[in-house]
């Protein structure tokens, strides 16, 4: 007896293996949707290390201020956007991004190079577009090995 492994099995069409065609359209409204969150917690949190940074209260004064203000943010936008894009697939990523985005003004500001807001802005969405990317190419290659090891375990007519 063979058994047939899929991954999603309401998403297939009857034993073809092949996907419907309003899966598609959903799946590339997530991916779109994920890109474009993820922009804009790096702008929003690139903003909010760059207001920081113009109070000149001292390096680590602006730094602290900075990362508290720039994740109160992304956790604001993080809990509004759950309803459409799921709570742990924003908290996650949009955190990384939250923090290691502002930590590029930080760096700019520490050499003597200052921003301005459209400089702060634009590299702050770059970041999350960035971040997007790299976690569409995680996401395929965990596909891709969830695929193989379930053609393992299934035998080789799956």
């Amino acid at each position: 007896m063979q058994r047939h492994h899929q991954s999603c099995p309401s998403t297939s069409l009857a034993g073809t293996g092949r996907t419907a065609p309003g899966h598609r359209v959903r799946r590339i409204g997530i991916v779109v949707g994920d890109l474009l969150f993820l922009a804009l917690v790096g702008a929003v949190s690139m903003a909010a290390m760059h207001m920081a940074h113009m109070t000149e209260w001292g390096f680590a004064v602006e730094v602290a201020i900075g990362m508290v203000v720039a994740m109160l943010v992304q956790i604001i936008l993080a809990w509004l956007a759950a309803p459409l894009l799921g709570s742990i697939e924003t908290m996650a990523p949009s955190m990384l991004v939250a923090m290691i985005a502002p930590m590029t003004i930080c760096l700019l500001h520490g050499s003597g190079c200052e921003l301005t807001w459209s400089g702060a802005l634009l590299i702050g969405a770059a970041s999350g577009v960035l971040a997007s990317s790299l976690l569409a190419v995680y996401g395929a290659s965990c596909r891709r090995w969830a695929f193989s090891e379930g053609r393992k375990i299934g035998g080789p007519h799956t």
